[in-house]
């Protein structure tokens, strides 16, 4: 208003979040100005990798990773993925992939020979094939591969690029074959679709059938089958899309190695036998030997000494004077040996030296007296340490080498601060003493400090923060160097005798580790700490989540190492119920979902044996199992005993051991003399009381080892007095280990038998070969009234031998699982026990249907003779079994179904489908088994076309030729509206079968020579769709086919257009009624007054078409044609087949008469008079004869034809109603020819007599 604006409307609005913020959703803010937002000490500066992690999202990219989130060349997947899709690869996918990939860096203009080397360009050019890069510890390998990943990258050339970098020191899935496939396949399938749907498939029927991957004990990814559908992706699907993948150090995959370099050659191998477009690119050690050398490579060391100059020379550009430093430079080139780590080493130590002010003579020294292998570098570096150094030192390694998962900076602070033997019970206490660091990043110094520079941090991409605005726990422990590692485990470690009891270093780690954090879980702070959030816990007490992770591992792993644990139960603080009942609070905080521990740890309430069985220990289980103080009765929370707790936590060797324990002190309590019994001297005791026990899930003792296929407990079970009638488990288990006695047993004690047949024959499907005791067991089950039902109350778990693919899922029956596999004798037994040929499962299928896909003819021939009816049942919604028998081609199968069918199924039949189906091999086989086959082909079946007529409807010109050529095909048969094979053809347009048909020289339509008989098929069928067309009325006049199926309509169309061709067409191979008339005319009567003369011809030339229709009239075509003079339409009409004279009416006959005697054709006359039709001396109403009639007319020439050609028959003197003959009425009208010829006529006849 006025030149400004005036603000109006109401002064608060309620708006999104997204629109009251300032600037884009997707901004992260950073704590660095413009100035300063491209200015990064280096990739691992903390700032940089935020901004990284925080474009990823955005981007797709992956720090320029390629194949996995990163960029990556080739065709992409286009839209968006499906919520399914998405989750199957998440299920791929772990946090931990991409680590070592972006913990590698390299220094500008380093690398660059490797584009140069002659072997390595042509790899790199090639279709496929394999490269290796080899070299010693710490040549850079991994660098070298990072390098070679990124160019391959910036090719643009289309391909696909994948990479994996294996970690030898990060957790199993970095290190093992099964986290290799894993993370490739992660990569791959966004860029192949259809294996991306396939493995899609897979994924939700192992979430449908075990429950979602990540609840606890969810199910996993199996090595071999995700290394079997790699292997498939890659040999399959690049034939037109190219993979080049990278797998660095192939070494730290440990004892699988070599196996993964076997797979890495049958895979080149395949790709080349199947022309796929695949290469790998792999880098290893020289040692260990993985496998014979037989593809492309180079040795690194051989190769990166200017890689290592350039390095040497930006980690000693600080020396100053230049001499000095390029003196420097030169020495230790000159030793390095292109050993990369050896080199970063001395240069550490160099500048070290140099910053404390050493002259140029004592780094020459360093240099020269440092040895050149690094193994011997690195005791060095680690010698001269004080006893007590040595001991924090061999602490730090410990944590570091056996750690399960490298460890953060605030939970290795915390580990190195705690100890074993420590005498702190509080975590103030704990972290008041100088092994404890106030901040991490002076704990990094420490660590640095203790571990000799062998240790370092890195950053994590993925990192928890336990509180909002709380600590990033976002660095890691690491070696410097995976030779770094080695040396500490193999060396430095085997040497430390700290732990006598450890017979290796590995036992000395998992001990110090497992007691450790078992003192630090029960300090005083963490036990009162049961009102925290997991989270606050975490954060307050930053050991407890890799503890309550990974304390039963470790104890696993000092339980593997034969060390005794009978610490264990001390260190729990087990005769503490008050402290044990705190500590199982703060455990259920940490673990609420029991993922780490069995469920009720630490058992408290419950017995020691419970927790030895928790802890994993054998040992510790052996030395508490007293006899007579042994709690074999008490049960945890969940009501199992020991005994149960073992089975269920598949610790067999321990339930086995409580088992035994228990029989041996039961066999000696009984073998107690029955008279100190009786004195009362001997109290007896039941140690076996035990085994028939059931927990709040039902479960027996008997059950859970059934469950976990526990032989050896199952029989010392049934032997102890475990009753065995109710354990439905039992029944299967007996069955699948073929126990002829315990199932047999099992019957006898009348055990339920509802689905026991079905597994039975599951069984024997999973068993190569017969088994002929499964076979016994079977018949046994059946005899003894078992169902063939399928029992999905029980779960059997035998998911490892017994795997159920998804067709089985959908089986509720038996003898689908036999036809399945193919079991014949099976299936017989199962019919003749009640089984039905028409059951259908969940699918909707027939077992004849799963016999035939499967081509078991015998099975398939077995369940037809049960019942017939069911070869019509349906496979699909669009194919029946015989439809498939026929699609398949079993000619023999389906004549022994016509054979066997007792009439349900008939050869006519067969032939018919077959024709329809257009299957010419089918038909070609069958009609050569038997040459009479080929009458049917053109018999009607039931109320369908002839097979023949079928084939010429469905345009099936090899199956015409085919028929026709076989001889004895009557092609003049008629379909339901009296058309022939030939109109049929030529009314659908099929022109190769009208000049099939034409060939056969059979079409009396045609009368050509057989050279023309292809432009005559052309013609005639295009002529019928030129008789078809019509134009629409309107201002938009178009032109459209008419309708043909109403003949007549179509037959007058043709005689109106005088398409003569159309015309005999339809007279010959149609069964249209020539008499129909339209407004009263008949079609010849039309033509004929049309004068449509070869119309007429056409029409009277044909038998089928009636002479002697009249019109509404009263008309038939000769009386028209002589009412109306059309002579030349007369003789064609009397010399036609059809036509009768006596069909005629009395007046046509004389009208026709007159006509022959007008015209003095003596052959009508004869006709007519020899015939019948009319009499030579017929008299009209006045007497007169024809005689007569022409003398009156004066008509001479009559005259003269009746005395010529009806000479004795006629009768000259006739005498009409007034008295007058033919000669009289002459003379007296004075017609003196008349009067010559008559008289001439009786002279000649005169004498003739005389």
């Amino acid at each position: 208003i006025n030149g400004k604006w005036d603000m109006s409307g109401p002064s608060e609005v309620l708006v999104e979040v997204s629109s009251a913020t300032c600037g884009c959703q997707k901004q992260h803010p950073i704590n660095r100005n413009h100035s300063e937002m491209v200015k990064y000490s280096g990739v691992h500066d903390q700032l940089y990798r935020r901004v990284v992690i925080a474009l990823r999202p955005i981007l797709g990219v992956s720090r320029g990773r390629p194949g996995i989130g990163g960029i990556r060349e080739g065709p992409q997947v286009c839209g968006q993925l499906s919520g399914d899709e998405q989750e199957c690869l998440k299920s791929l996918s772990f946090p931990e992939q991409e680590h070592r990939y972006s913990d590698i860096s390299y220094a500008s203009d380093t690398c660059d020979w490797l584009l140069e080397d002659g072997n390595y360009q042509k790899w790199m050019n090639a279709a496929r094939g394999l490269f290796w890069i080899k070299g010693c510890p710490g040549t850079g390998k991994s660098v070298l591969m990072k390098f070679a990943v990124d160019t391959m990258s910036r090719r643009k050339s289309g391909e696909i690029i994948a990479s994996f970098f294996i970690h030898g020191r990060g957790i199993p899935l970095q290190q093992t074959p099964l986290g290799i496939f894993r993370a490739l396949l992660n990569s791959l399938l966004m860029s192949f679709p259809k294996y991306l749907t396939e493995l899609t498939e897979v994924f939700q029927d192992k979430q449908k059938r075990y429950g979602s991957y990540e609840q606890k004990n969810g199910w996993k990814w199996g090595e071999k089958e995700l290394e079997k559908f790699l292997s498939r992706l890659l040999i399959e699907g690049t034939k037109e899309m190219p993979v080049v993948i990278f797998v660095d150090a192939l070494d730290e995959c440990g004892d699988h190695a070599k196996s993964l370099l076997v797979s890495l050659k049958s895979l080149a191998e395949n790709a080349d036998q199947e022309g796929s477009l695949v290469r790998i690119c792999f880098s290893s050690r020289h040692f260990p030997i993985l496998g014979h050398e037989t593809m492309a490579r180079v040795y690194v060391e051989e190769k990166n000494d200017q890689d290592i100059r350039l390095v040497i020379e930006g980690r000693l550009k600080e020396i100053q004077p230049v001499e000095r430093r390029r003196q420097i430079e030169k020495e230790v080139l000159l030793k390095a040996h292109g050993g990369f780590q050896w080199a970063i080493l001395i240069t550490n130590m160099i500048l070290e030296e140099d910053l404390a002010g050493a002259r140029t003579e004592d780094l020459l020294n360093i240099i020269s007296t440092t040895p050149s292998d690094l193994d011997d570098l690195y005791d060095v570096i680690l010698k001269g340490a004080t006893k007590d150094k040595y001991k924090q030192m061999a602490k730090l390694f410990q944590w570091v080498v056996y750690a399960k998962r490298p460890l953060s900076a605030q939970e290795l602070r915390e580990a190195l601060a705690t100890d074993k033997d420590m005498p702190y019970t509080t975590v103030s206490e704990l972290r008041s003493h100088g092994n404890w660091s106030d901040c991490v990043s002076q704990f990094e110094i420490r660590v640095r400090h203790i571990s000799r520079g062998l240790v370092e941090f890195q950053n994590r991409d993925v990192y928890e923060q336990y509180e909002p605005g709380g600590e990033e726990w976002s660095r890691e422990a690491q070696f410097i160097h995976q030779s770094a590692a080695d040396f500490v485990a193999q060396k430095f470690l085997a040497n430390f005798d700290q732990v006598p009891i450890s017979r290796s270093p590995s036992g000395a780690g998992q001990y110090e580790i497992s007691r450790s954090f078992l003192r630090y879980l029960t300090l005083e702070e963490i036990l009162n700490a049961n009102g925290l959030t997991r989270e606050k816990l975490s954060a307050t007490f930053p050991l407890m989540p890799y503890g309550v992770a990974f304390l039963l591992d470790h104890v696993k792993g000092v339980e593997e190492e034969v060390m005794c644990q009978a610490d264990l139960v001390t260190l729990i603080q087990w005769n503490q119920p008050e402290r044990l009942g705190m500590l199982a609070k703060i455990w259920r905080i940490m673990d609420p979902d029991g993922t780490h521990a069995p469920r009720g740890w630490p058992f408290p309430g419950a017995s020691v044996l419970h927790l030895a069985i928790a802890f994993g220990s054998a040992s510790l289980l052996d030395t508490l199992l007293q006899r007579d103080s042994s709690q074999l009765d008490a049960k945890d929370l969940e009501k199992n005993t020991p005994l149960q707790f073992a089975l269920r936590e598949d610790r067999q060797d321990m339930g086995l051991m409580i088992l035994e324990r228990s029989r041996m002190w039961q066999a000696e309590d009984d073998a107690v003399a029955s008279g100190d019994r009786s004195n009362g001297t001997v109290v007896r005791r039941r140690y076996l009381s035990h085994v028939n026990t059931a927990n709040v899930d039902s479960e027996t003792p008997l059950g859970l080892a059934v469950s976990v296929k526990a032989d050896s407990v199952i029989r010392y079970l049934i032997e102890a007095g475990a009753e065995i009638k109710n354990e439905k488990s039992l029944l299967f288990y007996a069955i699948s280990q073929e126990d002829k006695a315990l199932v047999y047993k099992l019957i006898k004690e009348g055990s339920d038998l509802d689905g026991a047949v079905f597994f039975t024959t599951q069984c024997l499907n999973r068993i190569s070969g017969d088994s002929h005791i499964l076979h016994e067991l079977l018949k046994a089950l059946l005899e003894k009234g078992g169902n063939t039902r399928r029992h999905r109350a029980v779960e059997i778990d035998n998911s490892h031998e017994f795997y159920e693919d998804e067709d089985e899922e959908v089986d509720d029956e038996a003898i689908f699982i036999a036809t399945r596999g193919g079991r014949a004798a099976v299936v017989s037994l199962l019919l003749s026990y009640g089984s039905s040929a028409d059951m259908r499962n969940l699918h909707d299928e027939t077992p004849i249907m799963l016999a035939l896909m499967n081509y078991h003819d015998d099975i398939a021939t077995a369940l037809f003779r049960n019942s017939p009816k069911t070869i019509f049942s349906e496979i699909d919604r669009n194919t029946t079994v015989l439809e498939h028998i026929i699609r398949t081609t079993q000619v023999d199968l389906a004549l022994l179904f016509v054979e066997e069918g007792g009439g349900v199924l008939t050869l006519h039949q067969l032939l018919y489908e077959a024709v329809r189906m257009k299957h010419l091999r089918f038909v070609d086989d069958l009609l050569s088994r038997n040459a009479s086959t080929i009458e049917l082909a053109s018999q009607r079946w039931e109320n369908q076309n002839a097979p023949f007529m079928e084939a010429v409807y469905g345009n099936d010109d090899d199956m015409v030729d085919l028929l026709l050529c076989i001889g004895q095909i009557d092609i003049s048969i008629r379909n339901r509206d009296g058309e022939t094979p030939f109109l049929v053809a030529i009314r659908l347009g099929h022109l190769s079968i009208v000049k099939l048909l034409l060939d056969t020289g059979r079409i009396g339509f045609y009368q050509g020579d057989f050279g023309e008989r292809a432009v005559f098929a052309k013609s005639i069928v295009d002529e019928y769709y030129d008789m078809r067309k019509a134009k629409t009325i309107g201002p938009e006049s178009r032109e459209v086919l008419l309708f043909d199926g109403n003949w007549e309509v179509f037959f007058w169309r043709a005689i109106k257009r005088g398409r003569l061709r159309v015309i005999k067409l339809l007279l010959d191979e149609s069964m249209i009624n020539t008499n129909s008339t339209v407004e009263g005319q008949t079609p010849l009567l039309w033509a004929m007054q049309s004068g449509k003369h070869d119309v007429v011809k056409v029409l009277v030339g044909h038998p089928r078409v009636d002479l002697h229709c009249w019109n509404e009239l009263g008309q038939t075509p000769l009386s028209y044609a002589l009412d109306f003079s059309k002579d030349q339409m007369v003789l064609p009409l009397l010399s036609a087949k059809g036509f009768s004279i006596h069909i005629e009416s009395a007046d046509t006959s004389r009208k026709l008469f007159w006509w022959a005697i007008g015209r003095s054709n003596s052959g009508v006359i004869n006709m007519l008079h020899e015939s019948g039709a009319y009499n030579i001396n017929t008299r009209d109403p006045s007497g007169r004869t024809p005689l007569i009639y022409a003398a009156e007319t004066c008509a001479e020439e009559a005259v003269r034809v009746l005395l010529q050609e009806m000479d004795r028959e006629i009768d000259i003197h006739a005498v009409d109603n007034r008295g007058e003959t033919a000669i009289s009425i002459a003379v007296k009208r004075g017609y003196s020819t008349i009067v010559y010829l008559l008289s001439s006529w009786i002279r000649a006849r005169e004498s003739l007599s005389g």
